[in-house]
């Protein structure tokens, strides 16, 4: 038997969903590269590389600036700066949970079209005109173009589904066709992630 904590980061995957896996063998049967360590969580698959860090505490404030476009007006002007935002540049989300959407605190990144514009800066403003008692102060994060994923991007970052630029379209993950998209954000939510547990299967095999 083997523990582990694995993260999609770990496979060039630009999601931190780290997660607990435990893996186990019938007798006799050993881990390749444990060297007999058994008493361990690995925070990486034995003799694939070195353990991992998490530097999600080095991203400071930009980590957790954020908003939600699509969503109401009074969502972003109470709960906006709890949102973690990325930009399509970015090498990281955080961990999506099957409250994306619903909740606003550790539910799931979302995603800041303008990169042209600076996220702390423009939060500053709105903050500076919402203290000054701008009723509409909330204009001030519009031009950051903030959205959420979609279900059909979350499934790219699960693995659901090739990346776009891979152009695959022979392995396209399906819906069913009743399903709501309330729904398939609690799906993928609840999830995992398909690449890491490909990992862990053909590791359990060596």
């Amino acid at each position: 038997m083997i523990e582990l904590l694995i993260t999609p980061l770990q496979f060039g995957i630009p999601n931190s969903r780290l997660r607990y896996y435990l893996l186990a063998k019938h007798g006799p049967q050993s881990f390749a590269g444990t060297g007999g360590e058994v008493d361990r969580v690995w925070r990486h698959i034995p003799g694939h590389g070195s353990d991992w860090v998490d530097t999600r505490a080095q991203s400071s404030e930009e980590a957790t600036d954020a908003a939600v476009a699509r969503s109401a007006n009074k969502v972003l002007e109470k709960w906006g700066r709890l949102f973690d935002i990325v930009l399509p540049s970015s090498r990281r989300t955080c961990c999506f949970t099957r409250g994306y959407t619903k909740l606003v605190e550790r539910a799931g990144s979302v995603l800041q079209m303008n990169e042209d514009l600076d996220t702390t800066t423009t939060f500053d403003a709105f903050l500076a005109a919402q203290h000054a008692g701008d009723e509409d102060a909330v204009r001030l994060l519009r031009p950051l173009r903030l959205r959420y994923f979609s279900p059909t991007e979350l499934l790219r970052l699960f693995a659901f589904m090739p990346p776009s630029s891979t152009g695959d379209a022979g392995e396209q993950f399906m819906w069913p066709e009743d399903i709501s998209t309330k729904t398939k954000y609690k799906l993928i939510g609840n999830s995992v992630n398909v690449r890491v547990v490909t990992e862990l299967i053909n590791y359990l095999f060596e």
